[in-house]
């Protein structure tokens, strides 16, 4: 499985390096000199693209720079596939003996363009490619953070938290506003790509994938700021209130109100392994975190703080708490 997701990152990468230098050398290309060029040859060249046919535009032309006689093919960098009707409206705007401006590099002459800059296309194929991005970049870093954490044995199964002297919050949600950035950002451009279906695609207008792309990364910052706005309400947060010796519990597990626990009421902090089975029959293990304590009757009682799939950072999380209340450990349960 790894070797597969490795393959689809190298491959995705590399059509993104080929993407991303086209583009750039696009952009550049704007601020090439031009010269008076010829065409010499226009036709639309048909390819076989599996069950689909690809027309792309074939045009050539001459030039000269400084004296010096060239010929040049490239109509823009990158390859130009595009749709019959488009490939045929290139071609008959570049008839053969028609003059035209010739973009050329003046480090080289020889490298030259008729069309420079970005269009439609190039914004369609990012908006295209970016949920697959997306998606590969929220595995791998969610990789990268589970390396870490267990290489660095990072406090409190690697929650973050904050103390000022008078509390202890601890964030238990797993959420990440940038993973919510990302889903967000991913379904906008999802959504984005049947809309320029519509339009012309893989070659739609320019404006249209320039307000796409405006809502996409708007859509994406506003789905980051919602997320931390929510987190930051506390509504995930355990509080351990070393003034009033009393530790709270969010409304997480069922919970639909806070549970205050005095810390002297504490008996244990638990790890206890569950068994569930996927839609598929798989059977997934899960670890939640129990409060043992009794009541102020007197009577024993248990409350499930959370529950997270990675045992290492579970059980990190239930030593770092029973570290700060001085609770000694107990005994793994498996339910």
């Amino acid at each position: 499985m790894a070797l597969f997701w490795i393959g689809i990152s190298l491959a995705l990468l590399g059509l993104d390096g080929y993407l991303g230098w086209s583009a750039f050398r696009q952009i550049s290309s704007q601020n090439y000199p031009t010269t008076d060029g010829v065409v010499t040859h226009s036709e639309v060249e048909q390819r076989a693209g599996g069950k689909h046919v690809e027309y792309s535009p074939n045009v050539q032309y001459r030039y000269a720079v400084a004296g010096k006689t060239f010929t040049g093919h490239r109509y823009r960098f990158g390859e130009v596939y595009a749709l019959e009707g488009l490939a045929h409206q290139i071609v008959a705007g570049h008839p053969v003996g028609k003059h035209v401006p010739v973009y050329y590099n003046p480090g080289n002459p020889a490298d030259a363009l008729l069309r420079p800059g970005l269009d439609g296309g190039d914004l369609f194929l990012a908006a295209f490619l970016l949920p697959l991005n997306l998606v590969l970049f929220v595995i791998w870093a969610m990789m990268a953070g589970k390396l870490w954490r267990d290489k660095s044995k990072a406090p409190a199964g690697g929650a973050m938290t904050w103390n000022d002297g008078f509390q202890v919050r601890v964030r238990l949600s797993t959420v990440r506003p940038w993973i919510v950035a990302a889903i967000v950002a991913g379904l906008l451009a999802f959504a984005a790509i049947f809309v320029a279906l519509g339009f012309g695609a893989p070659h739609p207008p320019m404006v249209m994938m320039v307000i796409a792309w405006c809502v996409i990364l708007a859509g994406g910052l506003l789905g980051d700021i919602g997320c931390r706005w929510r987190l930051a309400q506390g509504g995930s947060d355990l509080v351990i209130d070393t003034t009033t010796r009393q530790i709270t519990l969010p409304r997480m597990m069922g919970r639909e109100m806070e549970l205050a626990i005095p810390m002297g009421a504490i008996t244990s902090i638990e790890v206890q392994r569950v068994e569930r089975r996927s839609g598929r029959g798989a059977s997934l293990s899960f670890y939640v975190l129990t409060f043992a304590f009794t009541d102020p009757s007197g009577s024993p009682c248990r409350e499930r703080l959370l529950e997270w799939a990675d045992q290492a950072r579970t059980e990190a999380l239930a030593a770092w708490l029973r570290e700060l209340l001085r609770i000694e450990p107990s005994r793994e349960v498996v339910g």
